[in-house]
Order: structure tokens, then sequence, then C-alpha cells
């Protein structure tokens, strides 16, 4: 059969040079179309800028990494962004882990590279956030509801939760004084903080 040249990586000017000698981008092309024809500009699937960004889909990225599938709208990067993600419909990352693993991601800083997380354990099947460098998870989600945890466990809220290790009593209290909770055998609503 006959054969055509389906990839090439490219440069291009972006008319942007004031001097003499030119600058541009680099373009990395991939024909998709089983034809008789060769690749071209139109195909291109990603391209680094003379200013360092790398666009995915898009010749404009808005900052250093720019993964774009369709457009989202009249709308830009926010300026502290190094990463987007662009469509024009759900637009998700997707962090795949073993079953028995988690999924993470973790904020660093030069005094600790992992002072903050929040993550997915998909042993227990729970989202979890931990902060200030600590083991101890202070907000964890499951299916059944959400627990809040203070450092070392000492305080603990569970919201419509099956778990055990709940205790025997439980009460969520609005500003001191209203109160909504469960007192061992029965749901209660208070109006004075009290068990009622």
């Amino acid at each position: 059969g006959n054969t055509q040249i389906k990839g090439a990586i490219g440069f291009i000017s972006d008319d942007s040079s004031v001097g003499d000698y030119g600058r541009g981008n680099l373009i990395f092309c991939v024909d998709s179309v089983d034809d008789n024809a060769p690749v071209g500009h139109a195909d291109e699937k990603m391209r680094i800028t003379h200013a360092g960004k790398i666009g995915m889909g898009i010749s404009t990225p808005d900052t250093n990494l720019h993964v774009w599938k369709a457009s989202a709208g009249s709308v830009s990067a926010a300026s502290d962004a190094q990463l987007v993600v662009e469509n024009n419909g759900v637009t998700a990352i997707n962090l795949l882990s073993p079953a028995t693993s988690h999924g993470q991601i973790i904020f660093g800083d030069p005094d600790d590279n992992d002072v903050g997380q929040f993550g997915y354990d998909h042993s227990t099947n729970k989202m979890y956030f931990k902060v200030n460098g600590s083991a101890t998870k202070v907000l964890e989600t499951i299916s059944t509801g959400t627990t809040f945890k203070s450092t070392g466990n000492a305080y603990t809220m569970y919201l419509n939760t099956d778990d055990n290790a709940i205790s025997d009593t439980a009460k969520i209290i609005f500003n001191d004084r209203g109160a909504v909770g469960w007192n061992g055998s029965s749901v209660y609503l208070s109006d004075d903080g009290s068990n009622k």
C-alpha cells in the first residue's frame, strides 16, 4: 500500500519576535485518520511554547501545563495555577490505585513535605483529611456519614454513621443552645443544650 508520513515534530513561528532572529513554538502532530494523506499542521496534538508552557489539545496554553478536551467558555486559568484541566462538561482528574492502597493529594512546604493531605483509602472505602503533618485523620467520610476528629481523637462527632466505635451518646449543638442527639436509646431535640 501507499506510505504516508503520519507523525511529525515541527517548529512554527508565532510572529512574537521583535528582533531579526525569530522565535516560536515546538509542535507535535499525529494524524489520527487512516487515509492516504500525510500529517499536517491541523493534526497538532501538543505544543511547547517559547514561554515553556505545554498545551495538550490547545495551542495557547494558559499556564505551565494545560490539558484541553473542549472549551469551558470565556474563562482563563487562575494566575496561581500551574496545572489546568479543561472541558465543556464534567472535568475530572482520575487517581487510580490498587484496591488495598490509597489515592492522595499531598500538600508540602520547606518545613514538611506532607504537612497536609486528603485521600481515599480503598481498603476501608473512606475519604479522609490530614492537617499539620499529623497522622491523625481530622475528617473521615464513608457512605453512611462523616466523622470529625480532633488531634488524638479526644473529641469526635459522628453524623449518620454505623461505625462500631460510636459512643453510647452523641450530640450536635448549635450555638450552645439547641441540640439534636442520641442518648443511647432514642433521638432527641433540645432548645437549651440539655438531653431532652
